[in-house]
This record gives structure tokens, C-alpha cells and sequence, in this order.
């Protein structure tokens, strides 16, 4: 768990250090944080289009990574009005992780604090990769423990810009 004086300090490095925010889909923006490192999808509806262009973008990025380095992500829900685990959002994530299951890396997966939420980390569970992949429930806290692993591997990491 992250203290508030952590929390300010990730927050004023990801906006002194980010990309332009692009909107690559309604519902959707897509930002690189903390040098280009970590890449950043947060979305506000959970709608087809949403997570289409989700999917092309997270397959483009991921087709970009040099062999040897590791994908870094934060895919962030935590605003959308209502959410699940939708069959359509499952089956879209089973397929990346079928096509990219031998990637390494780190991603977090930001929900809104609720019960049914707490069970989608079972679901986290199935899908066979190699990016270690964590569910929190704040953006701040999920952004600080990838910026932790990113600290720790700073060879294995691409920089863009």
C-alpha cells in the first residue's frame, strides 16, 4: 500500500515525464508515462469500440517490443459508470494473451472496489503469460508498483517518446 506522500510523488512523475493523452477511441486514451515506459489505457465506457481499439492498439504496441524487453501496462477502468468482466472484454484479453503469451512484463488492471471486482482476479489467474498482472483498485497504487518494477529491470525497459 502506497502512502499519500507516495501517491503525490507518482502522480507529479507521470505528468512531468508523459506523452500527449490520445483519444484512440470514445471511451478511450491511451498515454506513454514516466519516460515512454509504461503504457497507459484508461477507460470511461467498456463499449465495443472501446475495446476494439484497445485490443489494435495494446497489439501494435505489443508487436513493437524488442525480444528481451518488457511490456509495461496500466489499463485502467476504474472510470467507466458500470463495469464487469464482460464475455466480450474476456474473450478480447484471452486472445492477446494467446497471440502474446510469451512476452514478459508487468501490467495492472485498475477496477472500481467491488465485490464482483474482487472476483476478477480469478480470472487474471487463467490467462497463461508471462506478464505478471495485478488487480488494484486505484490508479495511484497500480502506477506505483509498476513504477517499483520498472526501477528494478532498467536494461529490460523501452523508452519512447
Amino acid at each position: 500500500m502506497t502512502t499519500s506522500a507516495q501517491n503525490v510523488d507518482i502522480l507529479a512523475a507521470e505528468q512531468e515525464e508523459a506523452s500527449a493523452i490520445e483519444q484512440i477511441a470514445p471511451g478511450l486514451t491511451f498515454q506513454r508515462l514516466y519516460c515512454g515506459q509504461i503504457m497507459a489505457f484508461r477507460f470511461t465506457d467498456q463499449s465495443r469500440g472501446s475495446v476494439d481499439a484497445w485490443t489494435e492498439r495494446c497489439i501494435a504496441e505489443a508487436m513493437a517490443i524488442p525480444e528481451g524487453k518488457l511490456s509495461i501496462a496500466i489499463h485502467d477502468f476504474s472510470q467507466c459508470k458500470y463495469f464487469s468482466m464482460s464475455p466480450y472484454i474476456r474473450q478480447r484479453s484471452l486472445e492477446m494473451s494467446r497471440r502474446f503469451g510469451h512476452l514478459e512484463g508487468f501490467a495492472v488492471v485498475v477496477v472500481p472496489r467491488t465485490p464482483v471486482m474482487q472476483l476478477a482476479a480469478l480470472f487474471l489467474r487463467l490467462l497463461k503469460i508471462k506478464i505478471q498482472t495485478r488487480l488494484f483498485f486505484t490508479y495511484e497504487e497500480g502506477l506505483y508498483w509498476l513504477k517499483e518494477n520498472v526501477d528494478r529491470q532498467p536494461d529490460r525497459v523501452v523508452r519512447r517518446s
